[in-house]
């Protein structure tokens, strides 16, 4: 119920919408055919939120009572059974999935935010504060904090290990995120014995210590609801050039296969410079569209190695397939190709 209105769960023939302004005689307004067969609802304003067994969670406009219409779709993996909704968040019964936690604040794209796998079928839902409380066939109910009650602020540092895993020293790195600005980055090259306070904007930083134990570093602030969030995080380096092997043995310009090639998450690419020169590595695909710059600066004489992990500049993921590594130092080129999996 919402005001006059009263929205029916109507099994296979999907949602309804009755006007009940005068009990004695209802009236039918409007009615939205789900593909499944609806369950339960749950009211939030002009949204109208429908647990439709196998066809997950459906989002309805209620907005015109006349002509419902649908949203947003999110296709939970078990049957949804019953819904509750607070705020943005839909709280999903899916039978032998257990609770599913749906973000539906963009109703047009709703995402999953959790979940809580039961030990068997779970039927029915209801919420108060931080617990979610589940009807759960076998062992009748169980509580589950579903929410964070408490926030130290003193437990606010998140820190990485190693990143870079080899024994050559990291002269730059920069670091690129999609991030609130209540997280504070760094970066340490020599094992957090020194930080370097960076922009997660994708510019490069020259180490002031530089040494051979990469990691990243994220103070975290709670200065609104919802707290610091990152929804993308990527780290490049760029490695000290070595010298030669011998004190006579000429240091000459290549560019090395990407090591691995093929490859799953990252590739490792190394090269050459026969004297300190501008250099440029750069990533197209096979249509010759530039993907990502990885390197464009002067660097000195020796050998350096860097890392591509398959993202665009636009900090998304490319998708597998073909793509172009070139090398521009001087008069130097050189291309290799790189293939993607997944």
């Amino acid at each position: 119920m919402a005001g006059d209105v009263a929205y029916v769960a109507d099994g296979p023939s999907g949602l309804r919408l009755i006007d009940v302004s005068n009990p004695t005689t209802p009236l039918f307004l409007g009615v939205y055919d789900t593909p499944g067969e609806a369950s339960a609802v749950a009211v939030a304003g002009d949204l109208v939120c429908v647990a439709d067994g196998l066809s997950g969670l459906h989002l309805i406009d209620v907005s015109s009572p006349s002509a419902p219409g649908l949203l947003g779709t999110y296709d939970t993996p078990g049957e949804a059974d019953d819904v509750v909704v607070q705020g943005d968040v839909a709280y999903v019964a899916d039978r032998l999935s257990g609770i599913r936690i749906v973000d539906i604040s963009n109703p047009a794209e709703p995402s999953l935010l959790g979940y809580y796998d039961t030990s068997s079928s779970v039927r029915g839902v209801a919420v108060s504060g931080d617990v979610a409380y589940l009807a759960d066939s076998s062992v009748l109910l169980q509580a589950v904090q579903v929410r964070q009650r408490e926030v130290d602020g003193s437990a606010n540092v998140a820190q990485s290990l190693d990143v870079d895993g080899s024994s050559a020293v990291v002269l730059e790195a920069r670091l690129t995120a999609s991030s609130t600005e209540s997280i504070a980055w760094g970066l340490s090259a020599d094992g957090g014995a020194h930080w370097q306070a960076v922009l997660p904007d994708g510019n490069w930083n020259v180490f002031t210590h530089p040494g051979h134990d990469l990691r990243w570093r994220a103070t975290l602030s709670w200065t609104a609801p919802g707290g610091p969030s990152v929804s993308w995080l990527q780290i490049d380096w760029l490695e000290a050039g070595v010298p030669a092997s011998g004190p006579d043995e000429p240091m000459s310009f290549a560019l090395e296969e990407g090591a691995p090639n093929p490859f799953r998450r990252s590739t490792s690419i190394s090269f050459r410079l026969g004297e300190p020169r501008h250099t440029r590595l750069r990533i197209y695909d096979v249509r010759g569209r530039l993907v990502s710059t990885l390197i464009d600066g002067v660097l000195p004489t020796g050998r350096h190695r860097t890392l591509w992990s398959g993202s665009r500049e636009e900090r998304t993921f490319v998708s597998p397939g073909v793509y172009y590594l070139t090398m521009e130092s001087g008069e130097f080129r050189a291309v290799r190709k790189l293939m993607l999996v997944r």
